[in-house]
């Protein structure tokens, strides 16, 4: 399955406009994971994945139990469970 990118003269929708708030996310996880992986729940990418699931699953509640609204952007709230992932069990 190749990835076929998107044609320079074709403005992206508007709903893929925040699309580097993900890439920000993902960036920010490997740096964290390079430094920090000592403090993470799952290390293991089998264990980060299942988390990352159940979390996006749930995740509305996750920022209730913050006491944060939950975001209608989907590219913040699939940061956030990158993020999240993390520690989620």
């Amino acid at each position: 399955m190749g990835m076929t990118g998107h044609p320079p003269d074709v403005p992206l929708p508007e709903s893929w406009r925040n699309r580097k708030v993900l890439a920000a996310a993902l960036s920010d996880v490997v740096n964290d994971f390079d430094n920090n992986s000592g403090t993470w729940e799952n290390t293991e990418l089998p264990d980060y994945l299942a988390a990352l699931s159940v979390l996006l699953m749930s995740i509305e509640h996750s920022y209730a139990n913050n006491g944060l609204p939950t975001p209608d952007d989907p590219w913040v709230v699939i940061a956030d469970a990158i993020k999240g992932a993390r520690f989620y069990e």
